[in-house]
């Protein structure tokens, strides 16, 4: 049987993706970030779903950086995750300064997301 009925849904411009149907999910990503300014610092990147009550950072599903200067210390992180979702249910990759001076910066042109939903039943 195929079904061509949509089970993600996108917005452009926003961060977030949205299920549009209950199954298991796999979602690979790839986040780098470097410095803008300032001196050394640290940075976390979170996978977070909201199941209705707002964003929750996943557990044990961080990256973590370590940022030098501006000509250096720019990191990657990559991570996998697969879960159980219902429709309705978000996810979304969002990164901050954990410690240290300065601004980090989002490389876009080194970043990606692939996500899949297998529905159920």
């Amino acid at each position: 049987i195929i079904d061509n009925a949509p089970l993600i849904s996108v917005t452009a411009g926003s961060p977030e993706i949205e299920f549009l149907a209950d199954g298991v999910f796999f979602a690979e990503w790839s986040n780098s970030i470097g410095v803008a300014s300032g001196g050394r610092k640290n940075s976390m990147t979170s996978f977070l779903i909201d199941t209705g009550s707002g964003f929750i950072p996943e557990p044990e599903v961080f990256g973590f950086g370590y940022h030098r200067n501006t000509a250096t210390g720019r990191d990657t992180t990559t991570k996998q995750l697969r879960k159980n979702v219902s429709a309705g249910d978000k996810i979304e990759v969002a990164s901050q300064r954990i410690s240290g001076t300065g601004n980090l910066q989002f490389l876009a042109s080194s970043c990606s997301l692939i996500v899949g939903l297998v529905p159920l039943g």
